[in-house]
């Protein structure tokens, strides 16, 4: 009998009734797992190794998208809204990090940097200064 193919980075939605009359045509409509998603399975993955500091970050992170859900335009949310709302997470902790440094507070900006640190695992990679100067040029 023929199984379908399981991928774990895409989310798919199979036609229930084609799947038990065991039919080997079928149509599947992948699309891609968006930010949200990624964040619950991450929470899940760092919850079942008991990884507190990256949970703590997580959580924060989805606790500004679910404000961003129940927010006035919820209905027309896409990436980039997401992507702003971790922007904005990431200058928070670097602003909070900046004042932990100058008042030698390491016991709170170490939990900052660790936070900013799984933050900007979600964030696309910032163009370097080398690179900004050859576009401008």
């Amino acid at each position: 009998m023929w199984k379908p193919l399981l991928l774990t980075s895409y989310r798919f939605q199979c036609l229930k009734i084609v799947e038990r009359l065991h039919l080997r045509a079928y149509r599947c409509i992948f699309a891609p797992m968006n930010l949200a998603d990624n964040i619950n399975n991450e929470i899940k993955t760092a919850m079942k190794a008991k990884n507190a500091d990256r949970l703590r970050a997580l959580r924060g992170i989805k606790s500004a998208f679910m404000l961003l859900q129940t927010s006035d335009k919820a209905d027309s949310l896409s990436e980039d809204d997401y992507q702003k709302a971790l922007n904005k997470l990431a200058k928070q902790r670097k602003d909070s990090l900046e004042v932990y440094v100058q008042q030698n507070r390491e016991d709170l900006a170490s939990v900052e940097r660790a936070e900013l640190l799984v933050i900007e695992e979600f964030l696309p990679e910032q163009m370097g200064e080398e690179e900004v100067r050859k576009i401008i040029e």
